[in-house]
């Protein structure tokens, strides 16, 4: 088991992974924190991105969508302390 503090998110992105052969490929979410390490959870991912990023906003952070999945910002107050 892989456990990610929420308040040390700072993106989430979704895509697949190819898998040897190249004949398909793996849904894979992956989360990235401020320590710069990224987490892979592979298998059905559906909207996980989308139920993380309401975690996050409603813990007070600043959640934006890219063309590259969601950027996660610590608040103000939150930063001060980091």
């Amino acid at each position: 088991m892989t456990r990610v503090p929420l308040d040390l998110i700072t993106g989430l992105r979704t895509g697949k992974s190819p898998v040897r052969g190249g004949w398909w490929s793996i849904p894979v979410l992956v989360v990235t924190t401020a320590d710069g390490a990224a987490y892979e959870f592979r298998g059905k991912v559906a909207n996980w991105h989308a139920y993380l990023a309401g975690a996050l906003a409603a813990r007070g952070h600043d959640v934006r969508v890219t063309a590259g999945g969601i950027t996660i910002r610590p608040t103000p107050a939150r930063r001060a302390f980091q």
